[in-house]
């Protein structure tokens, strides 16, 4: 499989989770453990693809990954305080926090391309003028 393909799939799948996550909250799930922990599956898939992707795209240099890296940051204390319950955040409010992560991190796989191109991409561009 070429990287072209991959990086495209990747960017449907970053899509699609990010699709799934906020269709969460409406699924006929009665327990709210369960629903935080599909969120939160959810929410590290696509940080991983996001990264994954940023890293193997010669079109994107590699300081976009800092941004995507941040988000990861930020969901990985956030899951570590669903695990020891530091600080009380309610049900309704934790699921938002973790699709407005979702969602910002597929976002900046989105304009990764845009903001943060490589020489070559720039190289491709100036050549196209």
């Amino acid at each position: 499989m070429n990287k072209t393909k991959i990086i495209n799939f990747l960017g449907a799948a970053i899509i699609v989770l990010t699709a799934f996550q906020g269709f969460i909250p409406g699924m006929p799930l009665h327990n709210p453990e369960t629903i935080k922990i599909l969120s939160a599956i959810t929410m590290f898939l696509v940080t991983t693809l996001t990264v994954w992707k940023t890293a193997i795209n010669k079109l994107v240099d590699n300081t976009a990954i800092i941004p995507v890296l941040a988000m990861a940051i930020i969901a990985t204390f956030g899951g570590i305080n669903d695990l020891i319950g530091y600080f009380h955040i309610p049900e309704n409010v934790g699921q938002w926090l973790r699709f407005g992560i979702t969602a910002i991190t597929a976002i900046l796989d989105l304009v990764s391309k845009k903001y943060f191109p490589s020489v070559q991409a720039q190289i491709e561009k100036q050549s196209k003028q």
